[in-house]
C-alpha cells in the first residue's frame, strides 16, 4: 500500500488530484478509518452512542450512505455517525497541527498543511506503528472537538467577533495553539480526556477560549504588531508571526484545574495512553486473523512444522 502510495504521489502531474487524495492508502490513514469504523465514542449530551466518521477518500461518507437500501436504514447510519463529526484528512491535518502548536502551518492552506504534516506524521509510523492505537484515536477526536468548539463559540459566543467579523480561520488556529503554549509555559496541558468523555469542552475553557481569542484577533488586526507587514492573512503564515504570539504576556484566569493536566498528570496519561495503544493493536491483530481461512490456516502451520 505504501509503495501505491508514493507510485500515484510521485506520478500525479495532475492539478485536479489534490495532494491529499494521493496518500489515501498508507497504513497510517488506514488505521484512523479502522478506529472510525469500529469505535463508538461515548453518548455526550445527547444520550447516543455515536462515531466520528474519517473520511481516507473523498466522498466515502455518501457512497456509504447511498448503498443502504431502505430509508430505515440511512436513517440508522446518520444517527450513528451524524455528518457534524465526519472528517477528511485536511481536517485530521488542521486539528493535529494547531495541538501541535504550528498554527502558521495551518494557515497555509488544507492541502500544504497536509503535507508538512504527513512527513512527520510517516516517520512516527515507520518507528513505531503502535503508537496510532486507540489512544491516539480518542486524542485526535479529542482535538477535533477542541477546535471545532474553540470556531464555534469565537464565532456565535462572543460578542466582540459579532460587532467586527473577518479572520475567523487565523484566530482560532492560533487561539488553540497559545492557549496550550501559555499552559505549556507553567507545566501544564490541556486535558484531552475530560474532552473526549464530555464530547464537548467545559464552560470554563470556552469562556478562557472567548477570552484569549478577543486578543488574538486584535493583534491579528494590529499592523504595529505585525511589525508593518501589511497583509493580516501572510502575517498569519509565518513562523515569525508565531514568535510574536508567543511573546505575548498573557495571564489564563478563567480556566479551571480540572481542564488542565499536571506534569505528574501528564507522565501517568502517557504510561496509561502507551498501554492502550498496545492492547489496542493487539485485539486488531486477533481480528485480523478470524478473516483468514482454513486453507490459509493450514498453510500457517504446515509452515510452522517446518
Amino acid at each position: 500500500e505504501i509503495i501505491k502510495s508514493n507510485v500515484a504521489q510521485f506520478a500525479n502531474t495532475q492539478n485536479t488530484i489534490q495532494a491529499a487524495d494521493l496518500v489515501s492508502n498508507h497504513p497510517l490513514h488506514r488505521k484512523i478509518e479502522e478506529h472510525s469504523r469500529n469505535h463508538s465514542v461515548p453518548p455526550g449530551d445527547n444520550q447516543i452512542a455515536t462515531k466520528w466518521f474519517y473520511e481516507r477518500a473523498r466522498g466515502q461518507y455518501e457512497t456509504k450512505l447511498r448503498a443502504l437500501s431502505t430509508p430505515s436504514k440511512k436513517k440508522k447510519f446518520e444517527v450513528e455517525n451524524p455528518k457534524s463529526q465526519k472528517f477528511s484528512k485536511t481536517d485530521m491535518a488542521k486539528y493535529i497541527n494547531t495541538w501541535r502548536m504550528s498554527p502558521f502551518e495551518v494557515k497555509r492552506g488544507a492541502q500544504k498543511n497536509l503535507e508538512l504534516l504527513g512527513g512527520t506524521l510517516k516517520k512516527q509510523w515507520d518507528k513505531d506503528p503502535d503508537n496510532f492505537g486507540i489512544a491516539f484515536y480518542k486524542d485526535l477526536i479529542a482535538k477535533a472537538i477542541l477546535f471545532k468548539s474553540a470556531d464555534h463559540a469565537i464565532q456565535y459566543k462572543s460578542g466582540w467577533y459579532k460587532l467586527e467579523p473577518g479572520f475567523k480561520a487565523e484566530t482560532t488556529t492560533y487561539t488553540v495553539s497559545l492557549l496550550r503554549f501559555l499552559l505549556q509555559k507553567d507545566g501544564k496541558d490541556i486535558n484531552l480526556n475530560r474532552i473526549y468523555l464530555n464530547q464537548k469542552i467545559s464552560e470554563s475553557l470556552t469562556n478562557e477560549i472567548i477570552s484569549l481569542a478577543k486578543v488574538v484577533r486584535n493583534k491579528i488586526l494590529d499592523l504595529e504588531f505585525r511589525d508593518g507587514a501589511a497583509n493580516p492573512s501572510e502575517f498569519c503564515k509565518s513562523k515569525k508571526g508565531w514568535d510574536k504570539f508567543k511573546e505575548l504576556d498573557y495571564s489564563l484566569k478563567i480556566i479551571e484545574p480540572s481542564d488542565y493536566l499536571t506534569q505528574e498528570q501528564i507522565r501517568e496519561v502517557n504510561q496509561k495512553n502507551k498501554t492502550e495503544n498496545q492492547i489496542s493493536n493487539d485485539l486488531s491483530f486477533f481480528e485480523q486473523t478470524k478473516q483468514l481461512s482454513m486453507e490459509q490456516w493450514k498453510e500457517v502451520y504446515n509452515l510452522l512444522l517446518n
